[in-house]
């Protein structure tokens, strides 16, 4: 249900599609065979189970949009906001609070194992909706383009930390693709526009603006 997000190993054998809206306890992405376009897995993004923190908390992926193969071919990246589902006055007595809500979250794929790695799923703090992004030719780097947030981050996917960024990138930006020159092109979706850096993070003079 509600298929969103696809992605193609470099080899063209492997499809990855993500459900965009999760069941209540897992989020999930799908491998389909590009050969025979049949259902090979399911992949199933585990409810983290907390606690409940300023920096976490208890959490299932949801609104899983994009994701991203490695180059290498060896894993893939996730990008999803994620919805605490176990914390309300009906749920456990605890009220909602706007740090433990909802949050902005990547998960990580093993492609050679099958399985998600738990232990790479990075939680970005203080971060809103990011649902699109784009690696680095080595895979090194991942940019996210944060919706809600105005702006991009720019993580090193060894460890999952935030190495840098850029804010006031437009209205909404929803989508962001790494050229071969090593400019950064970002879709600002409310701003109807692509907003151009280059490799210092510098915005460049193009702007691509829209007509409304």
């Amino acid at each position: 249900p509600s298929a969103t997000g696809v992605a193609v190993s470099g080899d063209g054998e492997r499809v990855l599609v993500t459900r965009f809206i999760s069941p209540l306890d897992h989020g999930e992405v799908t491998e389909v065979s590009a050969s025979r376009l049949q259902v090979v897995r399911r992949f199933e993004l585990a409810e983290n189970p907390g606690p409940d923190t300023e920096a976490t908390s208890r959490v299932v992926p949801n609104y899983l949009r994009s994701v991203l193969v490695t180059p290498d071919g060896r894993g893939a990246w996730v990008l999803s906001k994620q919805d605490n589902v176990g914390r309300g006055v009906a749920r456990d007595g605890m009220p909602l609070t706007f740090e433990t809500t909802t949050r902005t979250v990547l998960s990580v794929l093993d492609l050679e194992q099958n399985q998600e790695r738990a232990d790479a799923r990075v939680d970005i703090n203080n971060r809103s909706l990011g649902l699109a992004g784009a690696l680095t030719p080595v895979g090194d780097y991942l940019f996210v383009a944060l919706l809600g947030t105005n702006g991009v981050d720019v993580l090193d996917t060894f460890d999952g930390n935030s190495v840098g960024g850029r804010r006031e990138l437009g209205s909404a930006p929803d989508g962001v693709a790494l050229g071969a020159n090593g400019r950064l092109y970002v879709h600002a979706f409310l701003s109807r526009s692509v907003l151009v850096l280059d490799a210092s993070g510098v915005l460049s003079s193009t702007d691509f603006s829209l007509p409304l």
